[in-house]
């Protein structure tokens, strides 16, 4: 799951920060590793929403 959203976020970045924030509600510590590990992309190019 990681990956699919992590490879999402690097052509379609608007949409996976959508579905992260999303999941971001509530999440316990392993939903929040997901969610920096699939925007970590975005994060290294500077992309301020990730």
């Amino acid at each position: 799951m990681v990956n699919h959203v992590g490879v999402l976020a690097k052509d379609h970045p608007a949409l996976a920060f959508e579905i992260c924030a999303r999941w971001a509600g509530g999440a316990d510590e392993n939903r929040k590793w997901v969610i920096r590990h699939a925007v970590r992309h975005p994060a290294k190019k500077g992309v301020k929403a990730a």
